[in-house]
């Protein structure tokens, strides 16, 4: 019979890197959150990679009598070890609060979008299953932060192909006002990578940008 969940509450601090999707944690950045959950979690480790297994595995799943697959070792993580909670409430992170004074401020991009930009950092934000490794030989948890998942390339890619769907809308019998909002659209996708600053000191991260949306007819 499974074993009834023992949930905790536990404060747990880390910290965050400088910037969103950054690297560098040179300003000595922190977020504390509150963790209400299960008090102990069972992980699968691969034994190549180091990396958690999905899924994971609480006392009402049995996690410490689970069968281990191959080439994989079990580990069990404990909400009174602060780096164990912090993988804890990356895995479960609908049962971590809001990091204390966290704000979410709107900032006016070039092109009169608006970036919300939300500080400080959720754990889950800067830490996934694939940045987080476990040393088998020291028992211990390695924490490598998040990279943004979109480039200015592939911004660049997705600007072109909206500019040759767009390709051959606008026709001779078109009402002037809607061949003007046309007009205003394909130059604002070819003016983009300029208007974000592309290539200069004021560049605006790729992460931020989003491309114009075609006219409604």
């Amino acid at each position: 019979m499974p074993t009834p969940i023992t949930n905790v509450t536990k404060q747990l601090t880390y910290k965050t890197p400088n910037t969103q999707w950054g690297t560098d944690d040179s300003l000595g950045k922190t977020a504390t959150v509150t963790y209400t959950g299960p008090d102990k979690l069972w992980v699968f480790i691969d034994n190549d990679t180091k990396k958690i297994s999905p899924p994971f595995y609480n006392t009402a799943n049995d996690g410490d009598s689970i069968p281990v697959p191959p080439g994989m070792t079990r580990v069990m993580l404990t909400a009174e070890v602060q780096t164990d909670l912090k993988v804890m409430a990356m895995l479960q992170n609908y049962l971590v609060t809001e990091p204390v004074g966290f704000t979410s401020t709107e900032v006016a991009l070039p092109n009169g979008t608006i970036w919300l930009d939300r500080s400080p950092l959720f754990v889950s934000d800067i830490h996934d299953v694939d940045t987080v490794t476990y040393n088998l030989e020291t028992s211990t948890w390695n924490f490598g932060y998040r990279i943004s998942p979109v480039t200015w390339e592939d911004i660049i890619n997705a600007r072109n192909a909206k500019l040759t769907a767009s390709d051959g809308r606008i026709s001779p019998d078109m009402p002037e006002a809607l061949k003007a909002q046309w007009t205003e659209y394909r130059a604002a996708l070819r003016n983009f990578p300029v208007t974000m600053g592309r290539g200069t000191g004021n560049e605006v991260e790729a992460w931020k940008c989003q491309l114009p949306n075609p006219p409604v007819v």
